[in-house]
């Protein structure tokens, strides 16, 4: 169901969906017409029930929450009034490549895209392949390009992939090697393209099968999961530290699984803002159905011990093989390679909630195996929120490549955004007035003020000037942003001691601006103009320049269309506005060197 809000002085005529349900909590038929111009509503179809009658003066504002219970009906829209009722679309999937057995079969891992869009992934058919779907003006290749094809010698069974900042390409094998045992290895990139040989950075002993990819941190070392091994023979968490420009040929165990917290992990670990380790266990917990964990980053070192914060129990999905995706309010994103309504698998999303994450997973999709079954590996989200991924077996049992969208995944300023405070980044919704944020200065100040307002782009006479931008990750330098961070078009960030809006510095790869139906902004307003720290990038906070009206919650009447372009920069700015210039040149070569470094990656 997909809730919204029907906001209007006088109302014009609407279609109505199959069925709907008001703000009293009961359902009723759908029927030709709606709200009328007296602003009460009539009693719709044969149900004998009406809906609360609002009756208001003619200057006044009525609200009332509509949901729309048939997604049949998704994308139906009101007509007339001054805001539409608009169903949010339902999931759809696209297949993009189908594999041929010659081109590779059974992908088992995530994939991974470079700044041109560009896909890459592995298969394990045979002893495996590493491949590339090239990006085109936004359409996929229908036909992957095989970079390596391993031959047991350097690995077999490959898993997912990560690229450093020289795009060299690294991974697992679950066997081969030396002792059979996998290994982790690396494809260089030089000159513009791959090495047709893997070189093997570990190699582990026999019965360890590293069926996951690889995480790296700041400092370059690389962290996985073995799938056996360990203490109690149900899988480890290791680190291969980096140092010198070189790798540890042996791997540092920092927890090994014993059953009930969760055994034989298979997917990719992720980080999180304060270090913590995120990941899944095919197997083990409560129900012996796999788990979601979570590994604490502490003052001394990380915790011997994962905390569980999901047992699948075959019903909500079974056997996690991927790794977890998270999108910018701390939600988890994953897979699991059987169970759920068909039996299948499944995409699934664990919430964060105010207290930590909810117990129980959230079904997206359940796959039929006409669409896919068997979704090995885990997600890639693109920047629209869209999620992409691969199942082993399909309609011609080669597997696919599939994309997901409307799945809710939060990548605007929509929430989410994390905002650091002196005991760390937190989601700006989770924010109140009154709490410390810091400043670049790194001094704690609080807040005097969250402003919000909710826009739907579609109604907007010129969308593009509300429409976000997308800030990827390491836009302005290492970490700034850490990850993607939305922005309004006029939000100024921080470069080279002045402010400048961010719609002058997008270049069409990493600051870009993004189409969407419809966004959430927020602001912060401290006591006097400063700069803030979103997700790592320097960006200012709210300045009363006469636009607080453009939120919801700003005082006063709501603009219809507001206009987050319209400013008059006063003397009370913390820094100065470029928006020509020298100062802006500088800042946009510095943008556009760091996206040449990405590119060429």
């Amino acid at each position: 169901m997909k809730t919204f809000i029907w906001t209007t002085g006088t109302l014009g005529s609407w279609t109505a969906p199959t069925q709907w349900s008001g703000d009293d909590g009961l359902s009723y038929p759908g029927a030709a017409s709606g709200p009328s111009q007296d602003l009460s509503f009539q009693t719709f179809g044969t149900s004998n029930l009406s809906l609360p009658a609002h009756q208001a003066a003619p200057s006044q504002t009525v609200a009332t929450t509509l949901t729309i219970v048939d997604t049949g009906m998704a994308g139906a829209a009101a007509a007339g009034g001054t805001t539409s009722v608009v169903a949010a679309g339902v999931p759809t999937l696209t297949t993009l490549v189908t594999f041929n057995v010659t081109n590779g079969a059974n992908p088992n891992a995530g994939l991974i895209a470079r700044v041109t869009g560009d896909l890459f992934g592995t298969t394990s058919g045979g002893f495996g392949t590493v491949f590339e779907i090239a990006n085109t003006a936004g359409s996929y290749a229908s036909t992957p390009t095989t970079l390596v094809s391993f031959n047991s010698t350097n690995g077999g069974n490959p898993g997912a992939l990560i690229a450093d900042a020289a795009g060299d390409l690294f991974g697992t094998t679950a066997n081969g090697g030396t002792n059979n045992g996998g290994t982790v290895f690396e494809i260089a990139y030089t000159g513009g393209s791959y090495a047709s040989t893997p070189a093997t950075l570990v190699s582990f002993g026999l019965g360890a099968s590293p069926q996951g990819g690889l995480l790296a941190d700041a400092a370059g070392d690389l962290f996985g999961t073995t799938y056996g091994g360990g203490a109690h023979g149900d899988g480890t968490v290791f680190e291969i530290t980096k140092s010198g420009g070189s790798y540890a040929s042996t791997p540092t165990t920092l927890t090994s699984f014993y059953g009930y917290n969760g055994a034989n992990p298979w997917g990719v670990l992720i980080d999180e803002a304060a270090g913590d380790l995120f990941g899944t266990t095919s197997g083990g917990g409560a129900n012996g159905d796999g788990t979601v964990f979570e590994i604490a980053n502490t003052s001394t070192g990380y915790a011997s011990t994962p905390t569980t914060l999901v047992s699948f129990n075959y019903t909500n999905g079974a056997n996690p093989t991927g790794g977890l995706i998270l999108d910018a309010a701390g939600d988890l994103f994953g897979t699991t390679a059987d169970g759920g309504a068909n039996s299948f698998g499944t995409v699934f999303e664990i919430a964060k909630t105010s207290t930590g994450y909810a117990g129980t997973p959230t079904i997206l999709v359940n796959f039929d195996s006409t669409n896919g079954a068997t979704p090995v590996p885990g997600l890639l989200a693109d920047g629209a929120g869209d999620l992409f991924g691969t199942t082993r077996v399909g309609a011609t049992n080669a597997g696919t490549v599939f994309e997901v969208t409307d799945t809710g995944f939060v990548t605007c300023y929509l929430r989410g955004t994390r905002i650091a405070t002196p005991d760390g980044e937190h989601a700006i919704e989770w924010l109140a007035e009154g709490d410390l944020v810091l400043t670049k200065s790194g001094e704690a100040r609080p807040i005097a003020w969250i402003g919000h307002r909710h826009v739907d782009c579609r109604r907007h006479p010129k969308p593009e000037k509300v429409w976000p931008v997308r800030v990827s990750v390491g836009a302005f330098g290492p970490r700034r942003p850490h990850t993607d961070l939305y922005l309004s078009p006029d939000h100024a960030v921080y470069v080279n001691e002045v402010l400048i809006p961010v719609k002058h510095l997008i270049n069409g790869s990493t600051v870009a601006q993004v189409p969407v139906d419809q966004v959430t902004y927020y602001h912060i307003e401290l006591p006097r103009h400063d700069v803030v720290l979103a997700q790592g990038l320097p960006a200012e906070s709210y300045l009363d320049t006469g636009d607080r009206s453009d939120f919801a919650n700003g005082g006063g009447p709501v603009r219809l269309f507001p206009d987050f372009s319209t400013r008059v920069w006063e003397a009370h700015g913390c820094a100065p506005l470029i928006v020509s210039g020298p100062e802006l040149a500088a800042a946009r070569a510095l943008v556009g060197g760091f996206a040449a470094t990405q590119s060429a990656a």
